[in-house]
């Protein structure tokens, strides 16, 4: 007699408030969802509202780009501890959902080098430096400004908008943020062909294919991994990953 298929389930617990999973690695990215926000409102059909990069494990610390707010957090990319953020520690019942992602990089890793070295010749770095030059490129951006409008986006999601006299920052821009971002090039800029974004199935090799990162390019990148949820019903599970991302 055959042996019945078992589906294998993660694990759920009940957590009343966000849990921090004990796998957190330095560079690892969290993405959120919120019953309000601007992102919500102006992108309804995106699932995800906000993302930031773990810069720091104990205690946790994260660099995010955020607009402006009623907590009074500095807009602009900033490093701030998890609990005290107001994306995060200090967004009380507006959190619907959290997700913990891991990057998952190519093999070998290269680091960024100028155009004219070939990727093959590029230096092979380790994951945790990976990780760390990820977290540095971030991290050198604090204190630039903010720059979202949704209604350049939707201007220039109808390629109807002067790229270089817009208002917000697009994916070109180094010195302006946006919360995804400033994740997005974070791996971009550091390392070889480390895109986090959705890639559509006929041009699965386009870096390009538009003028901005939502935080859901990031969750649904080839080049991310989630390994753990969090709901606002207090449970979460704990999602099994490839060990290329341990």
């Amino acid at each position: 007699m055959p042996i019945p298929f078992v589906p294998i389930i993660p694990p759920r617990v009940v957590s009343p408030k966000p849990q921090i999973p004990e796998n957190v690695e330095i560079g690892d990215i969290i993405v959120v969802r919120y019953t309000h926000s601007d992102w919500a409102k102006n992108l309804p059909w995106e699932g995800w509202h906000h993302a930031a990069i773990v810069s720091k494990i104990d205690p946790l610390t994260i660099i995010e780009a955020v607009g402006r707010n009623i907590g009074k957090q500095l807009e602009g990319p900033t490093e701030v501890s998890f609990k005290d953020s107001v994306c995060f520690g200090r967004a009380g019942e507006n959190l619907i959902k959290m997700k913990w992602l891991k990057p998952v990089f190519p093999d070998p890793i290269r680091e960024i080098d100028k155009k004219e070295v070939k990727r093959s010749e590029r230096k092979i770095i380790s994951k945790v430096e990976a990780r760390q030059r990820a977290v540095n490129y971030a991290r050198d951006q604090i204190g630039e400004p903010y720059k979202l409008k949704f209604k350049e986006l939707w201007e220039m999601r109808a390629k109807a908008v002067d790229l270089l006299a817009n208002d917000s920052a697009t994916k070109w821009d180094e010195n302006e943020w946006y919360c995804s971002l400033l994740i997005f090039k974070a791996y971009s800029r550091t390392v070889t062909g480390m895109y986090l974004e959705n890639y559509s199935a006929d041009d699965v090799n386009d870096p390009d294919p538009g003028f901005f990162v939502t935080p859901e390019d990031i969750v649904n990148s080839r080049n991310s991994e989630i390994y753990h949820t969090w709901s606002e019903s207090g449970e979460y599970e704990i999602d099994e990953i490839p060990s290329k991302n341990v």
